[in-house]
């Protein structure tokens, strides 16, 4: 398996000349087993490029396809208007998510695409497209093992954990810690809540874990209850549950290029301080990591 970043951001694309490295568009992940086989991680404004991408090398063929949406927020829905392979008949794509607050998973998806805000109907779209809803359990999808399990979020949000050929992987964005440790304190274990705990047991062993991270450690004092981590949290959870591979994403939009890359710096002292051995990236668009 391999994984590739279409859209790192969280909240708003945020293009520009300040972004150039790591990119603007908002959260779209592709897991890819082979050409033909592969997963979709949320529909940002990156699975534009990834639509693009999929046509360019598979232009005759059927393409036949799953999307796990983490959640419905605008900033993870919002590019699948913009999905060319959907408007593409005989092509076949299934939407898997939890449903919304006081809403289904269907009405949200084609309510972004009423009159109103948009020209083509989700029910206009010409490939064979189906929306299922997924409860906090185990599902199976085309032989690959799926586990579902709810972050901590403003709203109903899931972590997705892939089980494939003795490799795991996890599609954790959009997920707020239980604990606030200290900026000065080290011994953060005492600070961890149950739920902390139950969370480092999901990601236990993965081999590569995509963790949220909007915020340094700093910001996120002033954003408690916003439903996003700093990379003090995921470094934390990474340590604990002996990721092999750490991915922090969702990067704010007001982070440039600069201040990302001192947040990797500083991530990377912090994981040598607390004795983490495992690697850590940033996520960072057209990128590609072996898990």
């Amino acid at each position: 398996m391999k994984v590739r970043f279409w859209g790192v951001r969280g909240s708003i694309p945020s293009p520009g000349p300040d972004t150039v490295t790591y990119g603007g568009n908002t959260s779209c992940v592709q897991l890819i087993f082979n050409e033909d086989k592969f997963l979709i991680f949320d529909c940002g404004s990156g699975i534009r490029a990834l639509g693009k991408n999929i046509l360019t090398y598979s232009p005759e063929k059927k393409i036949k396809s799953n999307i796990l949406l983490s959640h419905t927020h605008w900033d993870h829905i919002q590019g699948f208007p913009f999905f060319a392979p959907a408007f593409v008949t005989d092509n076949e794509f299934t939407i898997y998510g939890p449903p919304a607050i006081n809403e289904r998973l269907e009405n949200v998806l084609a309510g972004q695409m009423e009159y109103r805000y948009f020209p083509v109907k989700l029910s206009d779209m010409s490939s064979n497209i189906k929306i299922k809803e997924l409860n906090d359990n185990e599902t199976i999808i085309d032989e690959i093992k799926i586990e579902t399990k709810y972050m901590y979020h403003t709203s109903p949000t899931m972590g997705f954990k892939i089980n494939h050929k003795g490799k795991t992987f996890l599609y954790c964005t959009d997920n707020e810690a239980h604990h606030i440790t200290p900026l000065d304190q080290k011994d953060y274990k005492n600070d961890f809540k149950e739920n902390d705990w139950k969370f480092v047991e999901f990601v236990k062993n993965a081999n590569l874990l995509i963790l949220d991270a909007q915020y340094t450690p700093e910001e996120y004092l002033k954003k408690i209850g916003w439903g996003h981590s700093n990379w003090k949290y995921a470094v934390q959870v990474a340590k604990e549950a002996d990721v092999k591979k750490l991915v922090l994403f969702h990067h704010d939009p007001e982070h440039n290029d600069k201040k990302l890359d001192k947040m990797l710096s500083d991530s990377s002292r912090y994981a040598e301080e607390i004795d983490y051995e495992g690697q850590i990236f940033l996520a960072q668009e057209e990128k590609v990591i072996e898990v």
